[in-house]
This record gives structure tokens, C-alpha cells and sequence, in this order.
């Protein structure tokens, strides 16, 4: 038995109490470790573009790696600029940069220890006015677009895009170039790192989730080197490129869109310009009649839902269209004149010109219309019909229109008249054939001496309803008497 008094034995019950001290400890550090949860996050992507979003999960382990419930969970953003996180742990992207979200949970029962995953926000937003002269550069990407963008000023900005850029445009957004005032969009890219310009949806089936396109205003230029434009159906036109001034197009590709470009009153493709691509879309190209001799000449339109270029309007400068594959749709009036300017509108062999309903080309006021096609590949002026009928369109009239020359021409569905002269030309028209007239085949004045019926000029009349030609009449528009074909 030990005695408390005993100084020996005081100094042994304090060692048997610390003891026995530190062994309660240690097993409640044991114990309390065995009930400590850890939270462990997980996001579907590590990095993020700005303008995207990401769902983030998290479950909570004990130390043996058994799931543990900690009821609900409480998430965080390390920066809210950066990115947001909403209460599902769903994240957006805000801005550029490196953040940390953060999973946490209160219980009762364990020792929570709250989880973290790191998020890497790349690409800028850009929105508004562009008044000085910038670039983007393919470090940066992708660029998106938030809504209308605008690069103008009094001192023609110029907005640069490098090679291998990535842009991305939201819902309805706008690429426009000059404004009121003066802007360049110049997009340099390469063979190798061409440039996209795209929808920051990737489901442009509805045109109402897609942008609207470029446009380029009088007085501004757009010059595209190795780009790529998609996506385009945000407008009710749908056009990818609305250019109403300066479009210098070096291999283009111009994909999935309603329509392709649109060069308006002012626009033209500039000298150089080659290799515009346009597939995937409603229709490729719409121009003014007084631009078409700019189309690049080795230009592809395929697989669209309307393989044509459409034309409207009058040809006031001299100029070549070139034959490129597709057929040329006139929805108006196509007039080739000018006292001034004296317009020379050549065709190339196997150009097809598609006439709307009640449309007409008419050549005058000392203009020219040279199609000389050859016997394997005619020049076609034909209606923009599947199934036609006699006088869908109102056919050819040349009134001053020294110059001119028809050679291996081929019209039909014509009339009253498929060719009406109402000048003495001479024998301009030659090997050539007028069909399905809903009058006669040729309509001349009187003061027209030349037959174009005549065997010697090669050319055939057939199936016209008031025959070959008509008499010569003092007004060659009077309504014609029937006169026998000559087929």
C-alpha cells in the first residue's frame, strides 16, 4: 500500500495519472480522425471559355473511402468575376483567369472538410464601338462577341484579326463595319491557321439562337484571308456578308448559313479577290447587276439548297460575267445602257441566265451585250421555272445597242417576242436559236432591213406561237400577227 506522504509515492501517482491522460487523448484524436469527412470536387472541364458553362459535383468520403452523407451543400467562387456558381454547383464563365470553386458542408455528426477544384477561364468578351485600331490575337481565344460590335470612326480604325483566331458570336450579334462613319476589318489568316468566325451556339438550326452576320457599310473595306464564316442564320436574310463597300475575298469558305454574301448598292469584290467558297447554305450569292464582273472567277458554290447567284439591276460599266458553274437569276429587269459610260456586258460560253416572271433584258443607250457561246457550250437565256410556259419572261430587246453580238445563244420561253430589234444593227445575231415564244420567234422595226431568218446567219426559230418572225411594225412592241414557223 502506498503512502500519500510519502514523497516517492506522490511523484509515482503523477506519472500513472499523466499517463493515463495522454492514452484518453490519444484515443479521442483516434476517434475524432475516424469521423472526419473530406469533400472531394469534380468539374466536367478544367478549362472553360468565357460565355460557357460546366456542371461541378462533389461527394464527401470518411477516411476508409466510404461515401458519407452531409446532407446539402453549400458552393462558392473564389472570384464571382471570374465565375459564378449557382446552388447546383453549375458554373459560367465570366472573364479570363484562373478560379477556385469550393464545396462546403455543415454537419453535426462529422468534421467536414470543404473541397476545391481550380477552373482555367480562357477568351475575352468584346462588345460596343472599336474607334482605334486593334488586334486580336489567337492567344487570346476564343473572342466573343456579346451583341453589336461596331468598328467605325473619323480616323477608319481598323480592327485586325491574326491567324488563328477563334470568334464566336452570341445570339443576334453584329459585326458592323464603318457605320456611320469610316472602319476596316482586316482578317489575316493562313493556310495553315486559317480564321474562324463562327456562332457561339453550336445549334444554328434555329436562325433565332444564331448571329446576324458582317456588314460592311459605304466607304469601309473587308479584306478575309483564309477564313472560314458559319452559322450565319440570325437575320431574316441570313446573309454572312452584307457589303456595301470594298470585300476582298482570298479563299473564303462561307458555310451553313440562309445566304452567303450580298454585294448592295456599293459593294464589290475588290481587285485580287479569288477562291470564294460557299456550301451548306440557302443560296451563295446575291449581287447588283453592275457588280457581277467582280465575282472571283474560280468560285465554288456547292451543295447549297439553290445553286445560283441572284441579280438584280442595270449594268452601267463594261465588264465580264463570269461562268461559274451556277446559272445567274434575274429578279428584275436586267438593262444594259448608259450615255455615258457606254457599257460592254460580255458573256462567257456556257453562261445560263435565268429570267424571272415578266423580266427582261434590254440593251440601249449605246450599251453592248456580247454573248458569243460556242456550238458545245451556248450562252442560255432560259426561264427560272421547272416547268415553263410560253412567254414567262418578256424576252431580249436591243434598241442603240451598237456592238453587240449573239452568237450560239439559245433562248426560250420568251414573248411576246424571244428577240425584238428595234434599231438597224446588222447581222449581230448568228447560229443562234429562239424557242416556245408565246409570239413570234423575232420582232423587228421597220427601219430593221436585216433577216435574221435568213439561212445564212444559222439561225433556227421553232415551236414560237405566231411563228418565226413576225412583220416589220413602225412600233415592234404592237401586238404581232401570226406568220408560219419555220421549223
Amino acid at each position: 500500500m502506498l503512502s500519500l506522504h510519502n514523497p516517492m509515492n506522490i511523484k509515482e501517482t503523477n506519472r500513472c495519472l499523466s499517463a493515463c491522460f495522454l492514452l484518453v487523448l490519444s484515443a479521442c484524436e483516434e476517434e475524432r480522425s475516424e469521423e472526419q469527412v473530406r469533400i472531394t470536387v469534380t468539374c466536367a472541364a478544367a478549362t472553360l471559355d468565357v460565355m460557357k458553362s460546366t456542371q461541378c459535383s462533389a461527394n464527401a468520403t470518411d477516411p476508409d473511402g466510404r461515401p458519407a452523407d452531409v446532407g446539402s451543400l453549400s458552393w462558392s467562387s473564389s472570384d464571382g468575376e471570374l465565375a459564378g456558381v449557382d446552388s447546383t454547383g453549375r458554373v459560367e464563365a465570366r472573364a479570363r483567369g484562373t478560379v477556385t470553386i469550393r464545396a462546403t458542408a455543415f454537419s453535426t455528426r462529422y468534421d467536414v472538410l470543404p473541397g476545391e477544384a481550380t477552373l482555367n477561364v480562357q477568351g475575352l468578351i468584346h462588345s460596343g464601338n472599336i474607334t482605334a485600331s486593334e488586334t486580336w490575337r489567337a492567344a487570346d481565344n476564343p473572342h466573343v462577341v456579346r451583341t453589336f460590335l461596331t468598328v467605325a470612326g473619323a480616323n477608319a480604325p481598323q480592327l485586325t484579326l491574326e491567324a488563328g483566331v477563334v470568334v464566336r458570336f452570341q445570339p443576334l450579334a453584329t459585326l458592323d463595319v464603318g457605320g456611320t462613319e469610316t472602319g476596316i476589318l482586316s482578317v489575316e489568316g493562313t493556310e495553315a491557321s486559317p480564321v474562324l468566325l463562327t456562332s457561339d451556339d453550336p445549334d444554328t438550326a434555329s436562325e433565332s439562337r444564331s448571329w446576324a452576320g458582317i456588314l460592311v457599310n459605304e466607304h469601309s473595306s473587308l479584306r478575309l484571308h483564309h477564313a472560314v464564316i458559319e452559322g450565319v442564320n440570325g437575320n431574316s436574310l441570313g446573309g454572312a456578308l452584307y457589303v456595301n463597300g470594298s470585300l476582298l475575298a482570298d479563299n473564303v469558305t462561307v458555310r451553313r448559313c440562309l445566304g452567303g454574301a450580298y454585294l448592295l448598292d456599293g459593294g464589290t469584290f475588290a481587285p485580287g479577290s479569288t477562291k470564294l467558297r460557299v456550301n451548306g447554305c440557302g443560296h451563295p450569292l446575291s449581287s447588283r447587276a453592275d457588280a457581277v464582273g467582280s465575282i472571283p472567277t474560280d468560285s465554288e458554290f456547292t451543295g447549297n439548297q439553290s445553286n445560283a447567284v441572284f441579280v438584280s439591276g442595270s449594268v452601267k460599266h463594261s465588264q465580264t460575267w463570269p461562268n461559274l458553274g451556277v446559272p445567274y437569276v434575274m429578279r428584275s429587269d436586267l438593262y444594259v445602257m448608259d450615255l455615258q459610260s457606254r457599257p460592254v456586258l460580255t458573256l462567257v460560253p456556257g453562261t445560263e441566265i435565268r429570267m424571272a416572271p415578266d423580266k427582261e433584258v434590254w440593251v440601249d443607250e449605246q450599251g453592248s451585250l456580247v454573248a458569243q457561246g460556242t456550238a458545245t457550250r451556248p450562252i442560255r437565256f432560259v426561264a427560272h421555272s421547272s416547268t415553263p410556259s410560253p412567254g414567262f419572261w418578256k424576252g431580249l430587246t436591243f434598241g442603240d445597242a451598237g456592238g453587240s453580238r449573239l452568237e450560239h445563244v439559245s433562248v426560250s420561253h420568251a414573248g411576246p417576242a424571244a428577240l425584238t430589234v428595234r434599231q438597224e444593227l446588222g447581222a449581230f445575231v448568228t447560229r443562234s436559236e429562239f424557242t416556245h415564244s408565246s409570239g413570234c420567234g423575232l420582232l423587228r422595226a421597220l427601219e430593221v432591213t436585216t433577216d435574221f431568218t435568213r439561212a445564212e446567219y444559222g439561225n433556227t426559230f421553232s415551236d414560237n406561237v405566231l411563228g418565226a418572225q413576225c412583220p416589220p411594225r413602225d412600233d415592234p412592241s404592237a401586238r404581232p400577227t401570226r406568220e408560219a414557223d419555220d421549223s
